[in-house]
């Protein structure tokens, strides 16, 4: 492992807390063969959703190629994310973290981060790079601005159709662990529903 391979998975240990304390609760499932994570089912909701969806990781391989072959920088973030989970739905889908999906697979798949990023209204700047959404009207999407130099970059969020940034994370882990806490403090008290993001 090299240094910044080092570097960064250091950086994201709240993130690998996160996900093996998902790995472990007793209602997490795992189906077609390990490729898809289930975990937290959400009562009174069909069809099932479920607080957690998760996908098996790519591979180090998988990664490579997915960065070299991207038009701007690829976030060592997301590199590191995609070696825990190939994208991820969260709380009934209300925060979808695009990935790589196997178009032959017939069962769930992340959204497409290559197609979730291309969909972009007119005037939107080359330089973002949608990596995530909120299930709102009208949609939040999150991104990276790729001119940013450094590790981590910061992670921001605007309204579908309008380019004004709504709110800032200093990095992919804090804005994923923020955003989790705070959907599951909700959950937890009975009052979940599609939470919007919080303007500022």
């Amino acid at each position: 492992m090299n240094e910044e391979n080092t570097k960064g998975r250091m950086n994201m240990k709240r993130l690998h807390d996160l996900m093996k304390a998902i790995l472990n609760d007793e209602s997490t499932s795992f189906i077609e063969n390990g490729e898809v994570i289930l975990s937290g089912p959400i009562e009174d909701i069909l069809p099932r959703e479920y607080c957690y969806e998760l996908f098996k990781p790519l591979r180090d391989e998988e990664i490579c190629e997915l960065r070299k072959g991207y038009r701007c920088p690829f976030p060592d973030d997301l590199a590191e994310f995609y070696r825990i989970t190939n994208g991820a739905f969260f709380f009934g889908r209300s925060i979808r973290v695009f990935g790589v999906p196997l178009w032959s697979a017939e069962y769930k798949q992340p959204v497409a981060l290559a197609f979730a990023d291309g969909h972009r209204t007119k005037g939107c700047p080359k330089h973002r790079l949608f990596f995530a959404c909120y299930n709102t009207d009208p949609e939040v999407q999150v991104f990276f601005d790729t001119r940013e130099a450094g590790s981590p970059m910061h992670v921001y969020a605007a309204r579908f159709g309008n380019n004004d940034v709504i709110a800032e994370w200093p990095s992919f882990e804090d804005w994923l662990i923020c955003e989790q806490k705070r959907y599951e403090e909700q959950y937890r008290n009975g009052n979940f529903r599609f939470i919007d993001i919080v303007d500022g």
